[in-house]
């Protein structure tokens, strides 16, 4: 009976009804319900990828995950969801979910056309480029282990020449394109739109790329600053995701390739007996005259080479970095700490720095604002400079020395003395400074409207510095070879100085697509502000070797220098770029600047640009070359910029006072104390202005993997800014100078950049080479002036 009702047509209808009720509900619960969604991000090679992207949009709501060092990542998303994966270098992919288990190759992106590069005041495709722009990515400066930036870009773009110290912690000189100017040709740097005034010394490990603008087109957007080509560095950020560590580490040993070669004791000796022979009169055998004491065979059982002294064999360096980043989708965050140390391989030589970064951005509906904090700390022993020429002078026949105890030294006799003291005084010459870098910025975008964006862009930069330099007592030797007692000899140094700089911008942009044409307006107003001040002072008699300061020092003190100064920029800028389906593209800026270093009448210099590019191979007739050369893109840009970088206060005299004035006395001559004018004053000083033209084609051959990029620029630099120095007859003291617009120069040269990107079964590999040539000519030097001196030594100078 039982068995009867429950096969019945009624409670069949009514079982089969409440399990299809229950199998559609569970598949609807199973579609708008969260999953988790794992799985492993590889490369073609089968490689785990670490810190791939991972995106899904719920609702216009975007959540993200980054995979972590074994390429595994965990999501919340839906079935039917789509999953974007994005790793830099490689193609995005974009996935449906059907199950919790996705797996996921990425392939190389050797189309990087689409790569957005930042050009100051906003950002552009790559192939919509107009512009001299060159990129360099993180991946490529971690590959070299160093303090200094500027060491990291060596090689990596053409036309931009980097002179690196020889020393640990030194600061390396960039030229864009040559020699710009006549004073200062270091570049601007830009650290996440904040304009640094001067190098900002930021560690490699915080970098997420770097663009440097060359040409005047692109630099015009920085008027006066850009004057000597513009550097843009992006710190790294977070990314949506789960937390994640990273640790890189590496210890390194440094030595010298080759150390300069010296000759032995008897090649010193018989030097010495030739070059005495050939000296008419000063030594003759036929008279009976004897060879000095100094290069009797007794001396040859000395073999001392300085070599070993002066240089540190195996120079260790070491290089930490922590990072932690992550984030939520309205906030993300990037901390990074990093330890750098290296010992140098001249003695006495050493850098060591600490520094940290932490980058926020908070992201929700039409706001967005990117906040960040940096700080350095850094300490430098640094060399005498002229140690290593004085050791090679030092004689193999001389006694050896112990550069750690100078107590019991013998020094000789004879000339030979001097060259031991000048060893020995360098050898105990300390001489180190300390500098504390911060920096804290913030900016928010707001978007007004869908096309239009309110930006304000604020920072502030603080730099301390500290010197000092120690010659200790009985640093010298007297000619009979003992050691000095005039504790005026010896030196106590301090130096200090304090740098702010504040910067402010505000501005819109409009950005609107209209079918194939694109538009964007940019309207910017800055302002900058850098205070300057500095003091050094130096006290004599260092009685007490072991004195490393002030108040053990018995001698005269006094203040070498002293300096406190302020200057003011302030612009306004405007910029139109246009585009026609990508292919034809115009940009146009004009930038108005206004310096305080300039007197009332000529404050004010225009900074006008205009550029343009045509993508060739997106035309329709390029279609039979596409599969041999893809991309075909010619430029053409031209622009002017203007030229501050001159001492502050130009325009107003310098007066000091000093006892070196004769008077009279009735019959008698006496020295009174008088004024004159150390710096003349010139109110008709005005902007150096540079027009630079410049051609440019990029070549790509077989999907990118084969490319070429080549330039050439012709810049005309009118009214020059140098300072010239006055003869006594002007009433000034010595080096009392004025500040003219001298002449003028041109600047042209051609540069070259071929790379090539290539696989050979799992293994990735790419080449690049870079050229460049450079010409700089002085057509014009206004007066009689026959020489131009630069500041840093007086023996430097050359014929116009």
């Amino acid at each position: 009976m039982k068995l009867k009702n429950l096969f019945n047509s009624k409670n069949l209808l009514s079982r089969y009804l409440l399990i299809m009720f229950l199998v559609l509900h569970s598949g609807l619960f199973a579609q708008t319900g969260s999953i988790t969604v794992k799985g492993i991000i590889t490369g073609d090679d089968g490689m785990p990828i670490p810190g791939a992207a991972v995106l899904v949009s719920k609702e216009g709501k975007p959540v993200g995950a980054v995979s972590d060092f074994d390429g595994n990542y965990a999501v919340e998303a839906a079935i039917g969801d789509q999953l974007v994966f994005s790793y830099v270098g490689m193609a995005s992919k974009t996935v449906t979910v059907t199950s919790t288990q996705l797996n996921v190759t990425l392939s190389e992106e050797l189309s990087q056309l689409n790569e957005v590069v930042v050009i100051g005041y906003g950002s552009v495709k790559k192939k919509e480029l107009t512009g001299a722009v060159v990129s360099v990515k993180s991946e490529d400066l971690e590959k070299i282990v160093t303090s200094d930036l500027a060491s990291a870009l060596q090689g990596q773009a053409a036309g931009v020449n980097v002179v690196t110290s020889s020393t640990p912690g030194g600061d390396s000189e960039i030229l864009i394109r040559g020699i710009t100017t006549l004073e200062d040709n270091t570049p601007l740097y830009v650290v996440d739109g904040i304009i640094q005034e001067g190098d900002p010394r930021i560690a490699p490990s915080d970098v997420e790329s770097i663009n440097i603008l060359k040409d005047a087109a692109s630099t015009a957007i920085y008027g006066s600053r850009g004057a000597t080509g513009v550097i843009l560095i992006t710190t790294k950020q977070g990314k949506p995701g789960t937390l994640q560590v990273r640790l890189n580490a590496s210890y390194a040993i440094q030595n010298r390739r080759a150390a300069v070669p010296l000759m032995n004791s008897v090649e010193q000796t018989y030097f010495d007996i030739v070059t005495l022979r050939n000296t008419q009169g000063a030594f003759d055998e036929d008279a009976g005259a004897s060879l000095p004491l100094t290069l009797q065979p007794y001396n040859f059982q000395n073999e001392t080479n300085l070599n070993e002294l002066v240089f540190n064999n195996n120079a260790p360096t070491e290089n930490y970095n922590l990072n932690v980043s992550g984030g939520s989708n309205d906030i993300t965050y990037n901390v990074n700490f990093g330890f750098f140390n290296q010992e140098g391989l001249q003695r006495n030589s050493a850098y060591e720095r600490f520094n940290t970064r932490a980058n926020t951005v908070y992201e929700k509906d039409k706001l967005r604002i990117q906040t960040s904090l940096g700080l350095s700390i850094d300490k430098r022993d640094i060399p005498v400079g002229n140690l290593l020429s004085q050791a090679i002078v030092y004689k193999p026949t001389q006694n050896g020395l112990d550069a750690d105890n100078f107590d019991d030294l013998d020094a000789g006799n004879g000339p030979e003395v001097n060259t031991l003291g000048w060893v020995v005084e360098s050898l105990q010459i300390k001489q180190d400074s300390k500098a504390v870098r911060a920096n804290a910025s913030v900016r928010i975008d707001y978007d007004v409207l869908d096309d239009l964006k309110l930006s304000v862009n604020s920072g502030l930069t603080s730099t301390n510095t500290y010197g000092s330099g120690f010659k200790p007592f009985q640093a010298r030797f007297t000619s009979t070879g003992n050691p000095q007692n005039n504790p005026n000899s010896s030196y106590i140094r301090r130096n200090s100085a304090f740098r702010t700089s504040l910067s402010v911008d505000a501005g819109l942009t409009y950005q609107k697509q209209i079918d194939d044409h694109g538009l964007t307006f940019t309207l910017f107003a800055t302002t900058e502000r850098y205070k300057n001040e500095a003091f050094a002072a130096e006290k004599l008699g260092v009685t007490n070797p072991e004195g490393y300061v002030f108040d053990l020092a018995t001698g005269t003190e006094s203040v070498t220098s002293g300096f406190d100064y302020t200057d003011t920029r302030i612009g306004t800028i405007g910029r139109v770029q246009y585009n026609y389906k990508g292919r034809y593209l115009l940009s146009s800026s004009i930038r108005r600047d206004g310096s305080s270093k300039f007197g009332a009448d000529n404050q004010w210099g225009t900074f006008p640009s205009v550029s343009a590019a045509w993508n060739i191979s997106d035309e329709t007739f390029w279609k039979s070359l596409k599969k041999t050369l893809n991309n075909f893109r010619l430029r053409l840009s031209n622009g002017s910029v203007g030229n501050d970088r001159i001492r502050s206060y130009s325009f107003s005299p310098g007066i000091e006072q000093d006892i070196n004035y004769v008077g009279f006395n009735g019959t008698n001559e006496s020295l009174n104390l008088g004024s004159s004018q150390v710096n003349f004053a010139n109110e008709l000083l005005k902007w150096e202005t540079t027009t630079t033209s410049n051609v440019g084609i990029d070549l790509g051959f077989f999907k990118n993997k084969l490319t070429v990029a080549a330039e050439y620029y012709y810049a005309d630099k009118k009214d020059m800014l140098f300072p010239v120095f006055l003869p006594l007859s002007a009433g000034g003291p010595d080096n009392a100078s004025v500040t003219l617009n001298v002449g003028n120069m041109t600047n042209k040269g051609a540069e070259l950049t071929v790379g090539y990107r290539g696989k050979t079964g799992k293994l990735n590999w790419r080449m690049n080479g870079t050229f460049s040539t450079n010409e700089n000519e002085i057509t014009k030097i206004d007066g009689d002036t026959d020489f131009l001196f630069t500041n840093d030594c007086w023996s430097c100078f050359r014929s116009i």
